[in-house]
């Protein structure tokens, strides 16, 4: 994590933390030197050059220096005030190994300059306080005068490998445009926290640049990051003891290593830390590295081999120096992207998943692209030009300046389009007196009833049944069916689950919507449209969780509707549930626009009345009142819930298991859960088999842009291919194990032993695999 803001929790704990992790200058001089404040506010103050524990005490209480102003309210008699707000800046790897390993003072400068100019960032454009509107009596956010932050570096990690971080708390304290001291308002440092590690990224790149460093654009996380080239990974790995700690966790519980669940397994495997000298750890290290063999390619500390200098190979090969591999290693990369480039490699990922795109999030990817070539100037430059060349469209929402692409707009126009065309170009389905004498003895609901009449009498060729999780939509959706005789129908949803769930409910085939988009999407291909419409000429297709499909699949499935001249479109989910993960949200716009919606509102799924009235709150968007009226919460830490949730179904009787699901809202409660049952059935002796270990592909869920990026394919990897690619010998299924990357080429292992090289970047390539990696999973029977 390059970047992460906490809330602190009180002042007492904070104070007593950083005493206890030795980050105060109490008798160590070196210790001492590590710790600062800063801001325009703090210099006002007069805040001496390093923190004291008093002088911090007596800031994060809300009192400020030199006069009798404390700030925070008093209720019930008690003071409140929030401390303040952690912010931490750490330090790639290579940086601190080079600095702490090998010694050189210089890295360990650029990272402490870099932290203040992140934090004079900060200070300028993201500290926010609140003020007084006495006409629309609302207190809104505006920009505050004056950072106080106290900075404390510190050099290891937990496991006392070399980890240069810097926690910096920034104080509730803050001025407004009037010169009063008031509190911090957080919001917009909470909105970046993602930029303000790019930024922080981006100085420390510049300045590493400028003293001859060599650098190479990584991977962290998926968010482009740097390392100081000459490192191998090995190097690396081997000083990353606490994350071969996270990540073996992970591989325990079968978990892949996404960013949330790494952060999770953090938290679960961390340890109190350990204060050792940073000689005696020093020593340690180097011994380490010698032990292993290990050691950097020593010519990237030669000034001047940033990305200006040329280096023969002549001039290496004098050199005389063992651990340079080729001369191509000093040559300053070519001048790489321009800044306009990597803003747009930034919208492209982002569009992908949002059809909104805020700008902090464009300055923060596009930071990355290019390690201490372009600032935030220049991105901005470069966006303000694609906005001019209308490649960018300013949206008006909340919470910062946001964009939408030319061809995001395009896509939600060709569907209100659609709408537009439907609207009275069908027939109704069915008689309307056969639907009221099938309708008349039936139990539907009012919502259901609609919900029929909706898909069968309307003359609209497009509809909609929204309802809630539990109103009973694929009831009346079977019922529809039912009168539709020998029409025919296509089901779809957006996931095989769902599909199946779709088949079983209704007893009618189902597809999934990528298989439906797949096989008919290619409307360019005449001959092919003319026979699929032969087929699908006045069917009536079906879209199950229709509010789980993006605006692209959505624009695409209307076109194929309309060509194949299908009777009625008939989508079915609610707007309030799970969105796409592309970006959009179709289903909701088509609402709000005015499409012929049957709206279903009774829970029917609830038979208890608590249950049913607490289901009816969460449906309104109310948590609190939802568990307020339940008989019986049981309330556990977040660490346990998974456990508990197992331990009180292996409490019930056999018959009541049959009866009960545990439902996990994520991988890492999922994982717990199975393991907990698991080791609970073996004790009961239902399960007694062996426990086998098994390898499975998770899916990193990239989008086009980051698999088009080479970074993101580090050996181990899996590329699975969705689809056949005859230039390559490849089918679909076939998974290739990532071999090695070179330049913008990756090198794969195919299943039958050869190499297979792609280019990822290429549109041909990279819209045809997915990419995968590997975790261990134990299963008993």
């Amino acid at each position: 994590m390059v970047a992460g803001l906490t809330d602190l929790a009180s002042t007492a704990m904070t104070v007593e933390y950083f005493s206890r992790e030795g980050y105060y200058a109490k008798n160590d001089p070196r210790q001492r030197r590590a710790s600062f404040w800063h801001g325009s506010a703090a210099r006002a103050l007069g805040m001496a050059k390093h923190v004291s524990p008093r002088a911090f005490e007596r800031i994060l209480l809300g009192y400020v220096p030199g006069t009798d102003i404390r700030l925070g309210r008093v209720r019930d008699g008690e003071h409140q005030h929030r401390p303040g707000f952690d912010l931490t800046l750490s330090a790639p790897k290579t940086v601190s190994l080079e600095a702490l390993l090998h010694g050189d003072r210089r890295v360990l400068g650029a990272h402490d300059a870099a932290v203040k100019a992140t934090l004079d960032w900060l200070e300028r454009e993201l500290l926010q306080t609140r003020s007084w509107d006495p006409a629309t009596r609302q207190r809104p956010r505006v920009a505050a005068h004056g950072l106080v932050a106290a900075g404390f570096r510190h050099l290891t990690s937990r496991d006392q490998d070399p980890q240069i971080h810097t926690h910096c708390i920034v104080a509730n304290m803050t001025r407004n445009a009037s010169g009063e001291w008031r509190s911090v308002e957080p919001t917009e440092m909470r909105r970046n926290v993602r930029l303000i590690g790019a930024v922080y990224r981006q100085d420390l790149a510049r300045r590493l640049l400028a003293l001859g460093f060599r650098i190479e654009s990584t991977m962290i996380g998926g968010v482009p990051g740097f390392e100081i080239a000459g490192y191998g990974r090995e190097f690396v790995d081997a000083f990353s003891s606490r994350r071969r700690e996270i990540l073996a966790w992970l591989d325990r519980h079968g978990l892949p290593w996404s960013a949330a669940l790494t952060q999770q397994a953090a938290l679960i495997t961390r340890k109190k830390k350990a204060d050792r000298d940073i000689d005696e750890l020093r020593a340690a290290w180097q011994a380490r590295a010698e032990r292993l063999g290990l050691s950097r390619d020593r010519s990237i500390a030669k000034p001047g081999l940033g990305h200006r200098t040329t280096v023969s190979r002549k001039t290496v090969r004098k050199a005389g120096r063992p651990y340079v591999r080729t001369a191509e290693q000093l040559r300053p990369e070519p001048p790489g992207l321009s800044a306009r480039e990597v803003a747009w490699r930034a919208v492209e990922h982002l569009a992908e998943r949002a059809s909104v795109i805020r700008e902090t999030d464009i300055r923060a990817l596009a930071l990355g692209h290019a390690p201490g070539r372009h600032g935030l100037e220049d991105i901005d430059a470069a966006v303000t030009g694609l906005v001019a060349d209308g490649h960018l469209v300013e949206a008006q929402v909340r919470g910062g300046r946001s964009f939408v692409t030319q061809e995001a707009l395009g896509l939600e126009r060709s569907i209100m389009a659609h709408r537009r065309r439907a609207l009275g170009a069908s027939q109704p389905l069915a008689e309307e007196t056969t639907v009221s004498e099938r309708l008349a003895g039936t139990a539907l609901t009012e919502g259901q009833r609609q919900a029929v009449r909706t898909i069968l009498l309307s003359d609209d060729g497009i509809v909609a049944v929204q309802g809630a999780a539990g109103t009973g939509k694929t009831a009346a959706l079977k019922e529809a069916l039912g009168l539709l005789g020998e029409r025919r129908t296509v089901l779809l949803a957006p996931s095989a689950v769902a599909a199946r769930a779709l088949r079983e409910e209704t007893g009618a085939a189902a597809r999934t919507l990528q298989w439906f988009l797949t096989r008919h999407g290619d409307l360019g291909n005449a001959a092919r449209v003319a026979r699929d419409r032969q087929e699908h000429e006045g069917s009536v297709l079906v879209l199950d969780e229709a509010s789980m499909v993006s605006t692209a699949e959505m624009a695409l499935l209307m076109r194929i509707a309309e060509r194949f001249r299908i009777a009625r479109l008939v989508l079915v989910g609610d707007r309030r549930q799970l969105r796409a993960v592309s970006a959009g949200e179709p289903f909701r716009a088509l609402q709000e626009a005015g499409l012929a919606v049957a709206e279903m509102e009774e829970i029917l799924r609830q038979r208890d009345p608590a249950l049913k009235a607490a289901v009816e709150h969460l449906k309104e968007g109310r948590p609190r009142e939802a568990l307020q009226g339940l008989e019986h919460v049981h309330e556990v830490s977040q660490q346990e819930l998974g456990a508990e949730a197992a331990r009180i179904w292996l409490a019930l009787d056999p018959a009541d298991r049959a009866r009960t699901a545990i439902l996990a809202p994520t991988h890492f409660i999922r994982a717990d859960i199975n393991r907990v049952v698991r080791d609970g059935l073996a004790r009961e002796g239902v399960l007694h088999g062996r426990e086998l270990e098994l390898e499975r592909y998770a899916n990193r869920h990239l989008t086009a842009a980051q698999r088009a990026d080479v970074r993101n394919h580090e050996p181990g990897h899996i590329v699975l291919f969705h689809s056949r690619v005859p230039p390559l010998r490849v089918e679909k299924g076939d998974a290739c194990r990532v071999m090695r990357s070179e330049g913008e080429f990756v090198y794969l292992e195919h299943p039958t032993g050869r190499t297979v090289r792609i280019r990822p970047a290429d549109n041909w390539v990279r819209y045809r695999f997915g990419l995968y990696e590997t975790a261990r999973i134990r299963i008993r029977a």
